[in-house]
């Protein structure tokens, strides 16, 4: 998860979407929380039911959700949005 969440971040500062690059570290400590969070069942895994559920009620990814969305609004260059986590934690 902090591989994961390490490159989203990456992403999202690259393209504007976080006006700062966090750092490493911070982003670790992030991940471990919500992977803490998330895990339900405390099995040292995610199910992607864990994950969506999580995703749905933690505001840090419903905010970035959020700017995704508003992003895609904005944009005028054709992209393929089907990013299955996005659209599962918006819906």
């Amino acid at each position: 998860m902090c591989d994961f969440m390490i490159i989203v971040a990456e992403g999202l500062y690259a393209i504007g979407l976080l006006a700062h690059k966090p750092s490493v570290k911070d982003v670790a400590a992030t991940a471990r929380r919500a992977f803490t969070e998330a895990d339900d069942d405390e099995s040292g895994q995610l199910t992607s039911a864990e994950f969506v559920l999580w995703g749905r009620g933690d505001e840090m990814v419903l905010q970035v959700i959020d700017r995704i969305e508003r992003a895609k609004r904005e944009s005028t260059r054709k992209v393929d949005w089907r990013c299955p986590v996005a659209m599962a934690c918006a819906s």
